[in-house]
């Protein structure tokens, strides 16, 4: 892969890298195999003002499932903080996820959307008090439904 950094001004700066690699997936109860050569990528966008830092990220890597096969995860993500006061501050963060298979095998992800928000009070420089919200939607493969996450 090729990466670089290209810093615009004190407030603005870009992160990318592109590549490719190939993935082999093999059946167990055949001597088959499945090859594909993916293009993978990773960019981020940050700005940083006075009292905000803004993040995008886009991504696409190979991830592992935990039932033996691999995916093509697609990553697009908005990260927002915010300084209210030297005590005080927000959070917020949107995603949006695909996966690609080779070959699907059981129960996958397709597609996720999630977000999620906090705000937070820094009592000392290593201790804050934080809460919390979090939401997700999962799309599984083959229309097997979607799953819903709520958590504080």
């Amino acid at each position: 892969s090729l990466g670089w950094v290209y810093e615009y001004d004190e407030n603005l700066t870009a992160r990318g890298s592109i590549g490719a690699e190939e993935s082999v997936q093999e059946f167990s109860t055949t001597t088959r195999k499945e090859k594909q050569l993916n293009y993978v990528y990773s960019g981020r966008l940050t700005y940083q003002h006075r009292h905000s830092i803004t993040d995008v990220e886009l991504s696409r890597a190979q991830r592992p499932a935990g039932n033996g096969v691999s995916y093509l995860l697609t990553d697009i993500s908005l990260r927002e903080s915010y300084l209210i006061n030297e005590q005080l501050f927000l959070r917020g963060e949107a995603r949006y996820r695909k996966a690609t298979y080779i070959q699907t095998a059981g129960i996958n992800l397709d597609t996720e959307y999630s977000g999620s928000g906090s705000i937070g009070y820094q009592i000392s420089h290593d201790v804050d008090v934080t809460a919390n919200y979090g939401y997700l939607r999962q799309k599984l493969t083959s229309n097997n439904g979607d799953l819903d996450a709520h958590s504080m």
